[in-house]
């Protein structure tokens, strides 16, 4: 944020484990400028933290054990004053269906536009009754019961030197664990930036870390069901440029205007795919 006061933000997670759209949520938040003030200790994002030994981020690059910031937790007691005196200037549940602490409090005191419920599970049911209290955010939406929202990567992880190409299609094949032979980030994204094409699809949910680590390191998503992806799912990503070229990564051929789609695609990241446009985008609703 530049100049004024910082908007105060009170961010509800225990951050007991690892939930992609929460943790991304919240590295926006702190990457923006914001004030904000955690129910939970995020240990496993911050740059003193060895995340490789907490299981549930084990071999997970781009998001863990970046972030070199003091968390500011506070204890129930404080949290709860503060709430009863709107001490905060909005209120975000980054998991909703997985802490909803203070739930009773935060809408008895504040009014449905300061208060952000965001669901980031790979299903596609809505808790339809948070639109009633606050402004509802779904992962994998189908409908129009709630806004759509999607992950993002830190802008600290976008490429800034343009990579010289030497294969096809990069080395992971998702789904065959056999290919995730990666051990750190650094050679995973140099996979990505020598390739032309790094395949992803659908997982459990169509949205997905690696569709933006592929884009970060100026390389094209080789994404073959995108073309089945719900309009509202994934509602920022580039899906028709990639489906367009889809045409060609298909059989493992050159786009003749790879270069000048590849810098389309970049730059079209960097100035929406990131942690800092994801929350930009909550916060100016």
């Amino acid at each position: 944020m530049d100049g004024g006061t910082k908007m105060k933000v009170l961010f509800i997670n225990a951050f007991i484990q690892s939930d992609y759209l929460n943790d991304m949520i919240y590295h926006g938040l702190i990457d923006s400028g914001f004030d904000v003030y955690c129910t939970g200790y995020p240990s496993y994002m911050l740059s003193t933290s060895d995340v490789r030994s907490i299981e549930s981020t084990a071999n997970r690059f781009s998001l863990y054990g970046k972030m070199n910031h003091t968390p500011k937790l506070e204890d129930g007691q404080e949290t709860l004053d503060k709430i009863n005196s709107r001490f905060y200037d909005i209120v975000i549940f980054g998991s909703i269906r997985r802490d909803a602490s203070y739930y009773n409090e935060v809408i008895q005191a504040y009014p449905k536009d300061r208060i952000h419920f965001v669901d980031g599970e790979d299903d596609q049911y809505v808790v339809d009754y948070l639109q009633n209290v606050g402004i509802s955010w779904k992962r994998e939406l189908v409908g129009f019961d709630a806004n759509p929202i999607s992950f993002a990567i830190p802008e600290s992880q976008l490429l800034t030197d343009k990579p010289a190409k030497d294969k096809i299609i990069s080395h992971i094949v998702p789904g065959n664990v056999g290919t995730y032979v990666f051990n750190n980030e650094e050679e995973y994204y140099a996979d990505y930036a020598r390739s032309y094409y790094g395949r992803t699809s659908k997982k459990a949910g169509w949205d997905c870390m690696r569709h933006y680590e592929i884009l970060a390191n100026r390389c094209i998503p080789l994404f073959s069901d995108l073309k089945d992806c719900p309009s509202r799912t994934m509602i920022h990503f580039p899906k028709d440029v990639i489906k367009q070229v889809n045409r060609y990564s298909e059989r493992f051929t050159v786009h003749p205007r790879y270069d000048e789609i590849n810098e389309y695609l970049f730059n079209y990241t960097k100035h929406n795919l990131t942690t800092k446009h994801l929350v930009k985008r909550m916060i100016e609703i």
